[in-house]
């Protein structure tokens, strides 16, 4: 089965799961277990049919190939928004699983989770890895873990373990953790670059740093040290994060990107949305996203 058949076949068998049919369900099931290799121990078969049981519950019940496309959160102290494209899917009109997430959660004693993962190629191959990321994320911020530099370091562990056909799973990954009472936001990234608009107006722009997750084994990670970079947030300060689906178009220049971040921050919506159409603009006339693409922005507002 070919890629174009595997993505049909899965939004064939989730919808028909969304209206209730349990063959359909146990048929996805059967589907999508085996893109991942046979395991070779009883934990390792608990963790994947875990994962293919997760997997499952965000394809058909959190209807992720739809939520996925936007991620909105407003309250009294910032507003976030997102948005991934599929690079089949640029104009809409179809259900695709997504090789490219983002992620926002309100979390206890004030503090916010946020980031976004770009799974090796895109589809659904792609999206199954980025959901069993997503997946280890949940279950870490779940149980207080909130350091980013943890929070990598412990997904590659498990991601590194999981085996799937072609290889071991491996995605990129920023990942943010924002504390309001301190106003102090910490940022572990994948090499791509960070924006940071000041409400004073000085844009800076920084090169994250950071190892692709679930390539390196527990040893190997010892020796691996995680940049963080950390800001102190002030009303009107504005954080920009986007995967390389935008800045790798042709004819793609950065100095755009600095002028829709510094003077159209008003409303973070607006700000991602302009990164993402600059580079669906850059596209030849009918041409389809060569990558899935992710946009993230966050702005405080107090």
């Amino acid at each position: 089965m070919n890629e174009e058949e595997l993505d049909a076949k899965v939004e064939l068998l989730v919808r028909k799961s969304q209206t209730g049919s349990k063959l359909a369900r146990n048929e996805l099931s059967k589907v999508l277990a085996p893109l991942f290799d046979e395991p070779t121990s009883d934990d390792l078969e608990k963790e994947i049919n875990a994962t293919v049981d997760y997997i499952i519950h965000k394809l058909v019940v959190e209807n992720y190939c739809e939520t996925n496309a936007e991620g909105i959160f407003h309250d009294e102290y910032l507003s976030y928004f997102a948005r991934s494209i599929h690079a089949q899917n640029s104009k809409g009109g179809r259900f695709y699983v997504c090789g490219d997430t983002h992620f926002f959660h309100k979390i206890h004693n004030g503090r916010y989770a946020l980031g976004r993962l770009d799974g090796m190629h895109h589809g659904v191959a792609a999206g199954l890895t980025v959901l069993t990321a997503t997946r280890y994320l949940d279950d870490f911020l779940k149980r207080g873990i909130y350091d980013p530099k943890e929070i990598a370091k412990r997904i590659s562990e498990k991601m590194y373990l999981i085996p799937k056909k072609g290889g071991s799973a491996f995605t990129t990954l920023f990942v943010s953790i924002l504390d309001d009472s301190t106003a102090h936001i910490s940022c572990v990234g994948d090499g791509q670059t960070l924006l940071f608009q000041s409400a004073t107006g000085t844009l800076t722009a920084i090169k994250s740093e950071g190892p692709v997750i679930g390539i390196a084994g527990p040893q190997i990670l010892k020796t691996i040290e995680y940049k963080t970079e950390e800001f102190e947030l002030k009303k009107g300060d504005v954080l920009v994060s986007y995967t390389d689906g935008v800045n790798e178009r042709k004819g793609f220049e950065f100095q755009k990107i600095e002028e829709f971040v510094k003077y159209h921050n008003a409303d973070i919506k607006t700000t991602v949305q302009n990164i993402l159409d600059y580079a669906e603009g850059l596209l030849p006339q009918g041409g389809g996203l060569a990558d899935d693409t992710t946009a993230i922005g966050l702005r405080i507002l107090k």
